[in-house]
């Protein structure tokens, strides 16, 4: 597939060109036709550039100052695409594109009519299309679907926290408790969160807030000796469909 990489006000030679393309049977990609609906324009490029194996830039004084073209251009170059210049006016480019620019061989068509050097960008392209040494599009990274089996077994069931397990059980099956929980990254340590944490229940359904619950560790009881509906902080006014709430640290 042929990227079209063009500046907006471009617009009209772009499209004739990829209508010809096309007719040649050559699959383009050319925004903002082929950016998917809901897609934000920066990803939709990116999956255009990430599909192609050639990049034909329309090249004109309103690409020197299109900064999409000039990021298309880097992408395509860092990602391995063919990038094919295709001068419609007799301009240079500016310091940030000639320094991929200049590297590369230019299909001048600046002399009118255009459609008589349309016939030499096909050729062209086809040639590289069918070159096995022309960049592939690149597969994305990691499998597409994970494997249960492929997963490392540490063991079918959960040891060494029984007691805590068995806290939340009864926590979990208890209709008048909701259960809170607190994720941090590992290794930061569990209990300073958790003492620090604070729940705040603003709806409709509950008045006031809801201030943090003492920790049981702090009164000098293991949560693991408490049941549930004992860490529920009394003090709470319950209005009417509001619950009382447990935190573990």
């Amino acid at each position: 597939m042929v990227f079209i990489s063009h500046s907006s006000k471009d617009r009209a030679t772009a499209d004739a060109i990829c209508a010809h393309l096309e007719s040649a049977g050559i699959n383009c990609w050319i925004a903002p036709r082929d950016i998917e609906p809901g897609a934000t324009w920066t990803k939709g490029i990116m999956q255009g550039l990430e599909a192609c194996r050639v990049l034909i830039l329309i090249f004109s004084e309103h690409v020197n100052d299109s900064d999409h073209v000039q990021r298309e251009v880097a992408k395509a170059f860092s990602s391995g695409l063919v990038v094919i210049p295709f001068r419609i006016k007799d301009v240079l480019p500016n310091q940030s594109l000639s320094y991929f620019l200049d590297t590369v061989q230019w299909l001048n068509a600046s002399a009118l009519p255009l459609q008589k050097h349309l016939g030499t960008l096909s050729e062209l392209v086809k040639k590289l299309l069918a070159d096995d040494s022309t960049r592939k599009p690149q597969k994305r990274l990691g499998p597409e679907k994970i494997s249960v089996a492929r997963l490392p077994v540490t063991g079918s069931d959960v040891f060494g926290r029984e007691e805590d397990v068995a806290f939340l059980n009864d926590a979990w099956t208890n209709e008048h408790v909701n259960v809170v929980t607190i994720v941090a990254w590992a290794g930061v340590g569990s209990q300073p969160h958790g003492k620090a944490a604070e729940v705040d229940f603003t709806g409709d359904a509950c008045r006031g807030g809801l201030r943090r619950i003492s920790q049981p560790e702090e009164q000098g009881v293991r949560p693991s000796h408490r049941k549930p509906e004992e860490m529920v902080d009394t003090s709470i006014e319950k209005p009417t469909m509001c619950k009382e709430a447990i935190t573990r640290g």
